[in-house]
């Protein structure tokens, strides 16, 4: 009975390890996610501002040469 005991035991800490490495890898991922999403938010944001300005130069245009 006691052999069986140390096996389930041998077995349940290989899980925790097991666990504790898939969660490790888990945190890795989620926090290379949250990197990209950073920097997808930064390129939106100079994208909108890009626009912006080439609109803003498309008005000024306009008006120039209107006049």
């Amino acid at each position: 009975m006691f052999m069986k005991m140390n096996a389930l035991q041998s077995k349940a800490d290989d899980i925790e390890n097991i666990t504790n490495t898939s969660l490790d890898w888990q945190k890795q991922l989620l926090e290379s996610q949250i990197a990209a999403l950073e920097v997808l938010q930064a390129v939106t944001s100079f994208q909108s501002q890009a626009l912006e300005e080439s609109s803003l130069q498309q008005l000024i245009s306009l008006g120039h040469s209107q006049q």
